[in-house]
């Protein structure tokens, strides 16, 4: 069984960086679409965009991946 101090600091870290990432990706993501707009002249943006945030996705999927712990490693 795992401790509830455990517990409670896992909940607490991805409680945080989940609110952070949301923050964050609510700045960023336009900020991104309009300098990609603005270099392609608007033709290509959306697709670049789908390309860029899979990437993205893809890259923090396999960091995940490769450091995620099952309870009972901890």
């Amino acid at each position: 069984m795992v401790s509830t101090k455990k517990i409670g600091l896992a909940q607490g870290i991805y409680g945080g960086w989940g609110n952070f990432g949301a923050a964050a990706s609510g700045f960023c993501l336009p900020v991104l679409a309009l300098t990609i707009a603005y270099f392609t002249g608007g033709t290509l943006n959306w697709r670049i965009m789908f390309a860029a945030i899979s990437f993205v996705t893809a890259i923090y999927g396999s960091i995940y991946w490769s450091y995620a712990q099952t309870l009972d490693e901890i």
